[in-house]
């Protein structure tokens, strides 16, 4: 029994990082990359991945907006726990699906922010594929800067509008 939740874990931690491989894109050090830095110490684990269920888990689940640094799509390692516990739940029920919805702040023209909006969304999704996630589960649309949580014209405001927002279906 253990040697086959070990057997698991080691085809499961192999898939990550083949997939990480195949899907770099070489974007490092551009400031609005939309990889996550490194697979293989991103912190990506299998914690959530096969049930769970505990309270922790279900409060990880509450938390679905992620905040991102300026010109920024990089997800934050503080975030990661949080996504494990999405990503394990979309695992669990395939009929389940989310959107998630890319902002900006109101710094940037209108494309430029529509583009990194996409950018933090497609982000999210793509650390949920690497989870395990179906892609088909997952919905991305972005708003840039037109749907701000906070009308101020300083960093305060800025820093809450630079999100990504998952919703669930």
């Amino acid at each position: 029994m253990q040697l086959v939740k070990l057997g698991k874990v080691v085809l499961l931690a192999s898939s990550v990082v083949w997939l990480a491989a195949c899907s770099s894109t070489g974007g490092k050090g551009t400031g609005t990359t939309d990889t996550i830095e490194d697979a293989s110490t991103a912190g990506i684990t299998t914690d959530g991945i096969e049930g769970g269920g505990d309270s922790s888990q279900a409060a990880l689940l509450d938390k679905n907006i992620f905040l991102f640094e300026f010109d920024d799509s990089k997800i934050s390692p503080d975030d990661y726990a949080a996504l494990d516990a999405h990503a394990g739940a979309l695992v669990a029920d395939s009929n389940k699906s989310i959107t998630i919805q890319g902002h900006t702040d109101e710094r940037g023209t209108r494309e430029y922010n529509l583009a990194l909006g996409e950018r933090r969304a497609n982000a999210i999704k793509k650390y949920l594929v690497i989870k395990g996630v179906s892609p088909s589960q997952i919905e991305s649309t972005s708003y840039g800067e037109e749907q701000p949580v906070a009308f101020g014209h300083d960093e305060g405001s800025w820093s809450q509008n630079r999100r990504a927002i998952i919703i669930t279906n």
